[in-house]
């Protein structure tokens, strides 16, 4: 909590090689956390694509009853490494297969309870927003 706000971060990344894509995303609350990376079904995705449904997937782990915790703070803050797909978020201006999972996360948590952010990624800067980006990095390489 900071300043009386409860907050919940959402760090992921997305890769593509070879027509494979995959996601990681790293989510933090006051008193929990959530980890993962998984093989998208999707195959040929450009980077934007990848990167945005990874955010679109950890932003629905939100809305499951069993992570309620998450979904309870005052500001969810996105970290992501692809400008074009924060972009596309803030603009609400997303790919057609998208629509309807960020209109069901919007039906139950409020568009304006999240917050966009850009993080420089392959950064060699301190700082944990920096390290749990590489760490997605990682992460997702490992379904390659």
């Amino acid at each position: 909590m900071l300043n009386g706000t409860r907050y919940t971060t959402i760090n992921t990344d997305a890769g593509v090689k070879n027509g494979i894509s995959a996601i990681a995303y790293w989510i933090r609350s006051e008193n929990s956390w959530l980890t993962g990376s998984k093989k998208l079904k999707d195959v040929n995705l450009d980077s934007t694509e990848a990167e945005l449904k990874g955010i679109v997937n950890a932003m629905y782990l939100l809305t499951l009853p069993s992570n309620e915790f998450f979904a309870n703070a005052d500001r969810i803050v996105i970290n992501c490494d692809n400008q074009g797909a924060i972009n596309k978020l803030k603009r609400n201006d997303v790919y057609k297969d998208v629509i309807p999972i960020l209109t069901k996360i919007y039906t139950i948590i409020p568009r304006s309870k999240f917050k966009f952010k850009w993080v420089k990624g392959h950064s060699k800067r301190k700082g944990s927003k920096y390290w749990v980006n590489n760490w997605c990095d990682k992460e997702l390489k490992k379904h390659y």
